[in-house]
């Protein structure tokens, strides 16, 4: 989910992050409402644009989700410490929704 929601159309050619427009968010947004597999979705505090399109798609997902966000951190997790606490919290959430094979009807919502 978090490439789907990185890889919205960019409204512009410049370099650098650019926010996608309003109608490309919505455009790609239905989609979402149509997720139904446990969502992870982790975000560095200080990459703003992206953060505010995960918290947007946290807010219009169905199943369950949990968005985390990584203090410090970037687009890339690249300062100290934050590429591993991004590897923890994906190994607990797979070891939660991957150690069974039964589907799990937790709320959404995470």
């Amino acid at each position: 989910m978090a490439v789907a929601v990185h890889d919205l159309p960019s409204p512009s050619t410049t370099s650098g992050p650019a926010m996608p427009s309003r109608s490309q968010f919505q455009s790609a947004s239905g989609g979402f409402r149509t997720v139904t597999a446990e969502t992870l979705l982790l975000v560095g505090s200080r990459d703003r644009d992206v953060l505010e399109l995960n918290r947007r798609a946290a807010a219009i997902l169905r199943c369950p989700h949990r968005l985390e966000v990584i203090e410090g951190a970037g687009h890339l997790f690249a300062e100290p410490g934050t590429l591993e606490r991004v590897a923890r919290l994906a190994a607990e959430w797979f070891g939660i929704y991957l150690s069974s094979s039964e589907p799990r009807l937790a709320a959404a919502g995470g």
